[in-house]
């Protein structure tokens, strides 16, 4: 399956799974839903997600306990709306905007309503944008349900009706639980982290994660993408993400946050460590052993990491034998060439060279170059 092929069913299966199961113990259809969170201090943020193929022309009406009228169209696009996001995504919106109610057939159907989805779940700035949540605040206290009405393009009432779950403007729902798990381990090119969602709350599901990196100070490193959209569940034996930017030879502290579709943030799972320069132990590339009259001359082309700290070359009479370290105080890291004239002639010769890093500890040795010296002509 190609990756195109791969992401389109990620999409799809990712909002439907949303739209069927998570929204199951709150909307009257299978196929569409309409959640409410309270911050227990009279905020409501709502979210909703049409059923397939019912998107409604003219918006949303948004109604409370015995129909009273809260809002009288929600639209997308709205200029309130659009004011948090930046300019790529206000650019992404208005196109998917553009393409709906969506294509006649079934399958372009499916797969606008799969991006739109993500789209939507991923981000609660874009779902305001979308015309799919609303925020509504000084609520009086009491336990209660919202409705959202899907409208024609007349302003008319259209079939599609959603009711959520009932919220108390007065008491705070759950905030999502941290990320389980987290550790970091340090590979050649940068960090992998790993870490599995929290216990899913199919009130307020939890599809996005805020990464945060810190460097010894308070404020954290500026990251290219900090916001991973990651879905339900992923493969826990392949990194979660990797920190290809981050500072080696320092300790830094990773924080990872849950995001749930209200885009409230929980605590965050944090592990800090060491980070050792694992590319300075590399070794240098392009070895040629070149045998002479009862010498071997070792050169090779040294890196440019500035922590590697030296090299040492090392011996064997066999490819696969035991090596003797020929080098034993290191050579300089910009060393070039080393001459062995401790050889017997007709003897093969088997050097390989390690990188030593900055703390000491030596790297993986390279391939062997192997020589065999001639003795001196009388």
């Amino acid at each position: 399956m190609k990756l195109g092929d791969r992401l389109i069913c990620f999409c799809l299966a990712l909002t439907l799974s949303l739209t069927s199961a998570g929204f199951a113990a709150a909307a009257q259809k299978p196929d569409g839903g309409l959640l409410a969170v309270s911050d227990g201090r009279g905020e409501i943020r709502l979210f909703w997600f049409p059923p397939l193929g019912q998107w409604p022309e003219g918006g949303w009406r948004l109604s409370g306990e015995g129909q009273t009228v809260l809002v009288s169209r929600i639209t997308p696009l709205a200029e309130a709306a659009l004011a948090p996001l930046s300019r790529d995504e206000i650019e992404d919106v208005t196109e998917l905007v553009a393409n709906l109610p969506g294509p006649a057939d079934e399958e372009g159907r499916d797969l606008l309503y799969a991006v739109l989805g993500l789209n939507a779940m991923s981000s609660y700035d874009r779902a305001r944008a979308l015309g799919l949540a609303w925020v509504l605040r000084d609520v009086p206290g009491g336990r209660r349900s919202y409705r959202v009405t899907g409208l024609g393009a007349d302003g008319k009432a259209g079939k599609t009706e959603l009711i959520s779950n009932p919220v108390d403007s007065r008491v705070a729902s759950p905030l999502p639980g941290p990320p389980q798990g987290l550790r970091g381990q340090a590979e050649l090119d940068g960090v992998a982290l790993f870490w599995q969602p929290p216990p899913q709350d199919s009130l307020a599901p939890v599809i996005a994660y805020h990464l945060e990196r810190f460097d010894g100070g308070r404020i954290p490193a500026p990251l290219p993408d900090s916001t991973l959209i990651l879905g339900l569940e992923w493969d826990r034996e392949h990194p979660t993400h990797r920190d290809t930017l981050v500072p080696v030879e320092q300790e830094v502290t990773y924080q990872v946050a849950s995001l749930d579709l209200f885009g409230r943030r929980s605590q965050p799972a944090a592990t800090s460590f060491f980070v050792p320069d694992l590319a300075a132990l590399k070794p240098p590339a392009e070895i040629l052993a070149q045998a002479e009259a009862e010498r071997v001359v070792v050169n090779w082309r040294p890196g440019d990491n500035p922590n590697t700290a030296a090299y040492i070359v090392e011996r064997s009479t066999s490819y696969d034998g035991l090596y003797t370290n020929l080098t034993p105080r290191g050579l300089k890291p910009d060393s070039k060439q080393f001459i062995d004239t401790a050889v017997i002639g007709g003897v093969n010769y088997h050097y390989r060279l390690r990188a030593v890093g900055p703390r000491g500890n030596l790297g993986e040795p390279s391939a062997p170059a192997i020589a065999a010296p001639s003795n001196r002509r009388l």
